[in-house]
């Protein structure tokens, strides 16, 4: 909602116009964070394009597995609709659910202390079994009791959730080129939380008549959460180019008179071979 759109809406209560603010629900969210066993660390601010940014809450949580320690980010966006507007998704083809699925075989540079990260083969996992689900719109009825549709609601907030991520990712990636012990794996797990309704198409919906597949009644379900897949956007890819190239160069001379190795993945696995620095710059990027 742009600002001057804002600024002349009105709404019939008091408590209308703070629910649409969406700060109930951010606090909601921040306190369902910690009872999770999360740290909660309030918003999460960037810059792009010269612009601040604001993603509403970053949590994070720490392991440690088979001397590796993992750390958690999760980067929550929260959307607040009123009880009318439905987020309708479609099944996504096999082969997006394939790319979309996450999948980390990264190679690290050695410690300081000479022990060579591992090499992790991580696929998502969808233990609560959410549906898989692809495009979508948001359908709502408007103040004259006719229905509109808004296929860029989910989009954007998709990307409300997922550019934050990008962002952060130079950061944990100048401190793995820079062989800080221990060996620290980042994972990110970018959330939206809405108070739409959710609704997804059948599994049992074989019909490709039009009409068959707008029948909200019939062919979807109401579910309380989705797994979204989808092909990586392309202004997620060159935000993440422009991060990580700023965070190389910012290593640059760390890089140039350290003793780079890079464990590079293979079957059997590989020793690790002396790269030179821009072989390093490559691969990484």
């Amino acid at each position: 909602m742009n600002t001057r759109k804002a600024k002349e809406e009105s709404f019939p209560t008091k408590s209308g116009a703070l629910l649409r603010s969406s700060k109930p629900l951010e606090y909601a969210v921040g306190q369902v964070l910690e009872e999770i066993g999360l740290t909660a660390n309030g918003p999460y601010w960037y810059e792009r394009d010269g612009k601040a940014c604001e993603t509403d809450h970053l949590a994070s949580s720490f392991e440690v597995q088979d001397y590796f320690s993992f750390r958690h980010h999760v980067f929550v966006e929260c959307e607040y609709r009123e009880s009318s507007k439905e987020w309708v998704f479609f099944g996504a083809t096999r082969n997006v659910m394939e790319r979309s699925e996450i999948s980390i075989l990264d190679g690290f540079v050695r410690t300081k202390s000479g022990r060579p990260f591992s090499l992790l083969g991580l696929r998502h996992e969808n233990p609560l079994e959410l549906p898989r689900v692809g495009p979508s719109t948001e359908v709502f009825k408007d103040q004259k009791g006719g229905w509109q549709f808004n296929p860029q609601s989910v989009d954007n907030a998709i990307r409300q959730a997922i550019l934050p991520v990008c962002n952060h990712i130079g950061t944990a990636l100048r401190q793995s080129l820079l062989m800080h012990d221990p060996a620290v794996v980042d994972l990110y797990h970018p959330v939206i939380v809405t108070t739409a309704g959710l609704y997804v198409l059948r599994d049992d919906v074989a019909s490709k008549r039009l009409d068959d597949l707008a029948d909200l009644t019939k062919s979807f379900r109401c579910v309380p959460a989705v797994l979204s897949c989808f092909n990586s956007p392309e202004y997620a890819v060159s935000y993440l180019n422009e991060r990580v190239s700023s965070a190389l160069s910012e290593v640059k001379p760390d890089i140039e008179t350290a003793d780079g190795k890079l464990m590079i993945s293979g079957y059997p696995p590989q020793v690790p071979r002396a790269l030179r620095p821009q072989d390093i710059y490559r691969l990484v990027l």
